[in-house]
């Protein structure tokens, strides 16, 4: 499984990251549920522009077997306490690879049970209780077998207040995908991606919204709408000339209610945000 599902320990029987030992599989963002910290820590909208979620590390093309050292970063200015959950997944939702625990002390590693997707999160310890604007997790990410195709990051992760609820916390989520090398590329291993800030508004929405993003640099982005099989139901291109904030209309008008997510990649990789249509 290589996703990440960030999860905190709050210790009440219903929060999600009430967990000492790091929050139930199946919160970082991965199909079919896509369910993340923000489930339970609902107060404001994920992806606060005050804050962000980052994964570091990855490459755009992974080589089969190769291990990759990723490093996770949470930031909002606000909260002093803090967790998450990673996953990787192929495109029919098979777990893409392995993960190992570099960090004994702040991380575990999670699997229900042979064949399930697999969790790194955060430890009790990994919690880092007290520590403000920003923590970082490691660990480390073995690339799948040859023929396996496209693995995609799930991650999300909780800002909280500490004060033992879910309320008044902030939950980020994002995703990235690296593709299989076939030999005929250079390997843009460890090179991060060419914008930063994915953000949809409003969400959940029911009708146009509007996908937000800065490019770090120039370049064509491409984004796609796709439901929780994995199809594409709306896409498009952007072309930035020079860095700065972007911005895409998308009108999902005519698709009925329920759960999406929305892709955009760049040079080096591609990132996802969850959408919500809602009437």
């Amino acid at each position: 499984m290589i996703v990440a599902v960030i999860s905190l320990t709050l210790g009440l029987a219903g929060s999600l990251f009430g967990h000492a030992r790091g929050a139930p599989d199946g919160y970082a963002g991965d199909p079919p549920l896509a369910r993340t910290c923000r489930d339970c820590h609902n107060t404001f909208a994920a992806n606060d522009p005050n804050g962000f979620i980052r994964l570091d590390g990855f490459p755009g093309f992974y080589r089969p077997g190769q291990r990759y050292d990723l490093q996770l970063t949470l930031f909002d200015p606000r909260n002093a306490r803090w967790g998450f959950e990673i996953t990787a997944l192929t495109r029919d939702q098979r777990p893409a690879g392995d993960f190992l625990v570099l960090d004994t002390l702040n991380t575990l590693r999670s699997r229900a049970r042979e064949g399930s997707p697999v969790y790194i999160k955060q430890s009790l310890a990994g919690n880092f209780s007290g520590t403000h604007n920003s923590v970082v997790w490691r660990f480390a990410w073995i690339a799948p077998e040859a023929g396996t195709g496209p693995a995609v990051f799930y991650y999300s992760g909780a800002s909280c207040n500490g004060d033992g609820g879910v309320r008044n916390d902030y939950c980020y989520s994002r995703g990235a995908t690296s593709q299989e090398s076939l030999g005929i590329f250079d390997e843009p291993a460890q090179q991060p991606l060419v914008f930063d800030g994915l953000l949809l508004s409003p969400n959940p929405f029911n009708g146009p919204a509007t996908l937000r993003f800065s490019a770090t640099a120039p370049g064509q982005f491409n984004w796609s709408l796709i439901d929780l099989q994995g199809r594409s139901l709306r896409s498009g291109s952007i072309t930035a000339v020079a860095a700065g904030v972007r911005l895409v209309s998308i009108d999902a008008s005519e698709l009925p209610d329920g759960l999406y997510m929305i892709r955009l990649t760049g040079i080096t990789g591609s990132s996802m945000v969850r959408a919500v249509l809602l009437r």
